[in-house]
């Protein structure tokens, strides 16, 4: 590990959740660090308080006075400021090579992969060790509702091998497999990023690799052929195997009773009966994850569960936002087809949806366009926004013309239009939300920006 007390460590991209936990956790080590991003966010104006140095825009000499810059996984190569630092000869290291060097400070480490629900189930684990007074730091990749996106919870900056460190494991750019994780946890897989990735098989061999690095394997049971593991007999509605190296140790069956409640048992009999405010099937199968793992970090089942009947749950997850005319209002991240899906099975409960969607690059919108026409299909009217480009440039996939041609493919009928002025999105569902019985804001882009503008407009009316 990199000495960082007395050093000066530049963050590129500090706005960043990812980005700006690393710095905060400089700054806990006692190094002087600075940082830069294109808005001058929460995360900075944090930092800031907290003796960063934080400005907007490119600094390239602060890059090129470091002594060490730590950059996000956005920041391209031409970047000013990392062309400054090269030029200069200051080590560059890309964020998910300072967050393994940070994880290799720790005695255990336990992180969470899978192309859905890593950010809930890190939090949930989270919630659970800290009301278990452990000791721990996580970095998550989203924001707890409880306790933001870094957890800190080490008490004395010593004795960390005695310390579990908990965070996300992306398989974006294969960056999970810096880890080398006691516990890595896999909730579940598909192809989420196909400007990575050829194929579905390519995804698999990924995963594969990251869990054949972890010391003890937490997946769904119908995954154990990855590890050459033949899949038992279902025991539940779904199952989840550990795994230590390469040979099975446990089944746990997780049975679901409602949308909002589930049992969870092992080998040895009942764990318990776990129940959740922030609910969905989706959202048990992750609370099964963080209990099992919880309890292999030495946790007791049934405090695990207690726990978790006071989680708050992660922004931008089925986020509520406000009411219109008595409607509520939800935000969501999701990206995804199989999160849209699982999404509007949830919210189908309230009765009539009214679905607002943003499609997250031009890449993942062309390679599952039919998935996301069928799922958005679930939705009774649909608005769709231009594509939050990200990354990415019109000429690497398709936009948001091309998904609206394939939901009126099946369903010619069906009430979808496009609106590309942010503006009208906003008008719009405050005039008409009340002809349904809840509303959505869809996707992984600047979306959510619209929560505090209609929560704003309800608390003038």
């Amino acid at each position: 590990m990199i000495a960082l007390k007395g050093k000066t460590v530049h963050f590129i991209g500090v706005g960043g959740v990812g980005v700006g936990a690393l710095a905060m956790f400089a700054l806990r080590c006692g190094a002087v660090v600075t940082g830069s991003d294109a808005v001058f966010n929460d995360m900075c104006r944090k930092l800031a308080l907290l003796g960063a140095d934080i400005r907007s825009g490119a600094q390239p000499t602060l890059a090129a006075t470091a002594q060490l810059v730590v950059f996000s996984s956005a920041i391209r190569p031409e970047h000013p400021e990392r062309v400054a630092a090269h030029a200069a000869n200051v080590p560059l290291l890309e964020r998910q090579q300072f967050l393994y060097e940070v994880s290799k400070l720790f005695g255990t480490v336990a992180t969470v992969a899978g192309t859905h629900g890593k950010t809930t189930t890190s939090a949930m684990l989270s919630h659970i060790l800290k009301l278990s007074q452990r000791r721990f730091l996580a970095m998550i990749g989203g924001q707890s509702v409880d306790y933001g996106n870094y957890i800190d919870c080490l008490g004395k900056l010593s004795a960390l091998e005695d310390a579990v460190f908990v965070a996300e494991a992306c398989e974006y750019k294969r960056n999970f497999l810096y880890f080398d994780p006691t516990v890595g946890i896999v909730t579940n897989v598909e192809c989420d990023h196909p400007d990575c990735y050829a194929d579905i098989d390519e995804v698999r061999q990924a995963f594969t690799e990251y869990l054949k690095k972890s010391h003890i394997r937490v997946l769904p049971a119908d995954m154990l052929p990855l590890l050459g593991i033949e899949t038992p007999s279902a025991r539940g509605d779904f199952d989840i195997a550990v795994c230590c190296d390469d040979k099975l140790e446990e089944i746990y069956s997780v049975r679901f009773c409602g949308d909002d409640e589930c049992l969870i048992c092992g080998d040895g009999g009942e764990i318990g009966r776990v129940r959740l405010a922030d609910g969905g099937e989706y959202n048990l199968k992750n609370a099964a994850f963080a209990i099992i793992c919880a309890t292999l970090l030495g946790v007791d089942g049934s405090t695990a569960i207690q726990a978790l009947s006071s989680f708050g749950g992660v922004k931008r997850r089925f986020e509520f936002a406000c009411r219109i005319d008595g409607v509520p209002v939800y935000f969501d991240f999701a990206h995804h087809p199989t999160e849209i899906a699982n999404l509007l099975k949830r919210a189908r409960r309230y009765g009539k949806i009214l679905a607002v969607f943003q499609p997250h690059t031009f890449s993942r919108t062309k390679a599952y366009l039919g998935d996301f026409a069928r799922a958005l299909s679930d939705a009774d009217y649909i608005l769709i926004m231009p594509v939050y480009a990200a990354r990415e440039t019109a000429d690497m996939g398709c936009d948001s013309d091309a998904l609206i041609e394939q939901i009126l493919l099946l369903d010619a009928k069906k009430k979808v239009y496009l609106e590309k002025s942010k503006d009208k999105v906003c008008d719009f569902v405050i005039e008409n939300a009340k002809n349904f019985d809840i509303a959505l804001f869809i996707g992984a882009g600047d979306i959510y920006a619209f929560k505090d503008v209609i929560s704003e407009h309800m608390r003038m009316r």
